[in-house]
């Protein structure tokens, strides 16, 4: 539908993840993951002015999205949580949703 000449980031980024093409060097404090997209700005923080309307619409549907979760939390809260013990690409410390 949208034509490989429309998803030329999305190719690249294919690229990184099988390890088919080096990331670039990145600034200070930005660690690299087999999951760089490229084009996208780093910044250690985004004034929400800066994103556009469709953050509003994120923020709207928030309190749907946290409810949901609970649910799927007090089902089955070990399925859902993935720590830096057993994943290791976030790194010591993190825990996360996968």
């Amino acid at each position: 539908e949208y034509g490989e000449e429309n998803l030329t980031r999305v190719m690249e980024f294919l690229k990184y993840c099988k390890y088919e093409r080096p990331v670039p060097e990145l600034p200070d404090m930005q660690e690299v993951d087999p999951e760089f997209f490229p084009g996208l700005t780093s910044k250690p923080w985004w004034d929400t002015a800066e994103c556009g309307e469709w953050v509003d619409k994120v923020v709207e549907g928030l309190p749907y999205v946290q409810g949901e979760l609970a649910d799927l939390l007090e089902d089955n809260e070990a399925m859902m949580v993935s720590d830096s013990v057993k994943n290791d690409v976030m790194g010591g410390g993190w825990s996360g949703f996968r």
